[in-house]
């Protein structure tokens, strides 16, 4: 199984960039996992022009990548599906079947998504009506993940 983060910008905190390091060693028996950084939008005095140009970026990538175009899109987004632990697994243990074992989830940044980006996804997803900085939601994807091949697999860790 493949997994892609396609995630808008750089981590720049060590906490973090630690945090993700663990989480990707913890599913290295699970998947295969590529995380993909775009550059993310600048400040600016349009941000309707940045968010589209982030969006772009990334689906650039898609585009370059013939794993990531066949693969099972998931866009983090607030306005998305969220689900509890069990739900989650069993979204993931869907998404990756349709998705010809392979599964993409895209991450934008504080600017979200440009409009006709969201409209390519097979699904939105949420971690919940919380407003996450998008570091921040590498990690807690992360974990989500590994804690749903935890429940696919029943294995010990979900309580």
């Amino acid at each position: 199984m493949n997994l892609y983060i396609v995630a808008a910008g750089k981590v720049k905190e060590a906490w973090l960039r630690d945090g993700i390091q663990e989480y990707q060693k913890r599913l290295r028996p699970y998947v295969d996992l590529e995380i993909i950084e775009v550059q993310d939008a600048a400040d600016s005095d349009n941000p309707d022009k940045e968010r589209q140009e982030e969006s772009d970026r990334m689906w650039a990538r898609v585009e370059k990548n013939p794993a990531l175009a066949r693969s099972y899109k998931i866009a983090l987004d607030l306005h998305g599906k969220s689900f509890n632990s069990e739900d989650m697994a069993a979204m993931f243990e869907k998404a990756f079947d349709l998705g010809g074992a392979s599964v993409s989830l895209f991450i934008a940044g504080s600017l979200g998504y440009g409009e006709d980006f969201l409209n390519k996804m097979d699904m939105r997803l949420s971690l919940g009506p919380s407003t996450f900085p998008h570091q921040l939601c590498r990690l807690l994807l992360l974990e989500q993940v590994y804690r749903s091949f935890k429940i696919m697999r029943n294995e010990k860790y979900h309580k």
